[in-house]
C-alpha cells in the first residue's frame, strides 16, 4: 500500500496538467490559476509519501500510525485548497 501511494503521487501533476474542458470535476479552478502552488502541494505530498514508505518498511505500528496521520494531512491540505 505505501509503495502504491508513493508511486501514484508521481502521476498527479500529469493528470491535472491540461484541464478537461466540459468534463464534470470536483476540482476548483484554482488548480490552474495557482499551478505553482498546486505543484508544491503535490511535491509536499510526494515527500510525505516517501517518508511514509520508509516508515512502513520498519514495521513499527506506532510510527506507521503517526505516518498515516501525516500523510492524511498532506492529502487534506491539497484537497482543502483545490477540491470543491
Amino acid at each position: 500500500m505505501a509503495q502504491g501511494i508513493a508511486t501514484r503521487t508521481q502521476l498527479i501533476s500529469a493528470a491535472f496538467e491540461k484541464k478537461a474542458l466540459g468534463a464534470p470535476s470536483d476540482s476548483k479552478p484554482e488548480i490552474w490559476q495557482e499551478w505553482s502552488a498546486f505543484e508544491k502541494s503535490i511535491a509536499d505530498l510526494a515527500a510525505e509519501a516517501e517518508t511514509f514508505l520508509a516508515t512502513a518498511r520498519t514495521g513499527d505500528a506506532a510510527a506507521i500510525g503517526a505516518g498515516v496521520q501525516s500523510l492524511g494531512k498532506a492529502c487534506g491540505s491539497c484537497h482543502d485548497r483545490f477540491r470543491k
